[in-house]
């Protein structure tokens, strides 16, 4: 069939040339043409289409947890991946595929993730490979991961037109170079609160997060101990009115989720400064509230790696 199709390209383009002798039509040389790769990509399409082919996907999933159990013994063939594992990936499979299943597969919710495993979660789990530690872009792609504070990352636009003597020498940059700053304040904050709500998104409250919401209200007004005086005077005038009313709304669960995702935000350092914090520290109050029972744990594993904000 190849042949054939060749053939049938070659006869085409003499064709075109003895109907034109003094000049090659371009756009019907290109027309034609462009039928070459025609025959290839669809006699390899099936064999190349990945959908419905698990074979990256089982890879990384069962580098940390295994598929089945043993006949014999009903026990998983071999034991799941420690919390906290500090993973170190050699070949290619071994760090692409994981770097997918922790930073990809972890973060979308379960019901977008493969039916496969919907519980899938290893945001715990810190990876690295030997082969690049001595390169300096990847060890800069490792601390954004998870030393975030110690990787500074400077302005993209405003360096692109400042040259290396500029730089070197630290003086003050050129007009150009100024012109681009909105830019790049633009594109920072984008990045930071992207990458805010990524890392440290799910510590943040949320309106079913509240188990006992009237249990919880009449703590907060009571105000018998430290926490709950805290809390309380630290709600904004109007969610203040709304928790006072003898009939809850709608309304006063989401002003009293989002009065508290501020308070966590104001406490743990606002965007400037809450990427120097840990996941822990952003989650204590949360924590505080879950342990005294008046909201509830959604997911067994932390929200995000705890070694990302250090």
């Amino acid at each position: 069939m190849t042949a054939v199709l060749s053939l049938v390209v070659a006869l085409g383009a003499m064709a075109i040339l003895f109907v034109n002798r003094t000049r090659a039509p371009m756009v019907a040389m290109l027309a034609l043409f462009s039928i070459l790769p025609f025959r290839s990509v669809i006699s390899h399409w099936e064999d190349n289409e990945q959908r419905g082919h698990y074979f990256g996907y089982w890879f990384g999933h069962d580098m940390f947890t295994p598929p089945f159990n043993d006949p014999k013994t009903g026990k998983p063939l071999y034991p799941e991946m420690d919390p906290d594992t500090v993973l170190y990936g050699g070949t290619d499979p071994g760090r692409f595929n994981p770097t997918y299943m922790i930073f990809c597969e972890s973060f979308i919710p379960p019901s977008k993730r493969n039916a496969q495993d919907p519980n899938f979660d290893r945001r715990d789990v810190a990876l690295i490979t030997q082969n690049a530690l001595a390169d300096g872009t990847y060890l800069q792609y490792i601390r954004a991961h998870y030393n975030r504070s110690a990787q500074i990352d400077p302005p993209f636009f405003s360096e692109l037109f400042r040259g290396p003597k500029e730089i070197e020498a630290g003086e003050k940059t050129n007009i150009i170079a100024r012109m681009m700053r909105p830019l790049d304040r633009f594109f920072l904050k984008l990045g930071d609160d992207i990458e805010k709500k990524r890392r440290a998104g799910s510590s943040f409250f949320k309106e079913d997060h509240f188990t006992d919401l009237p249990g919880f209200i009449a703590k907060l007004r009571e105000g018998q101990d430290p926490l709950s005086r805290f809390l309380y005077e630290n709600l904004s005038k109007e969610t203040q009115q709304l928790l006072s009313q003898e009939i809850l709304t709608g309304t006063a669960r989401a002003r009293l989720a989002e009065d508290l995702s501020h308070l966590l935000e104001r406490e743990f350092g606002g965007r400037a400064s809450w990427r120097r914090r840990t996941s822990r520290g952003l989650g204590a109050l949360k924590t505080i509230c879950r342990v005294a029972g008046l909201t509830k744990l959604r997911t067994k594993r932390p929200p995000c790696n705890p070694k990302v904000h250090t």
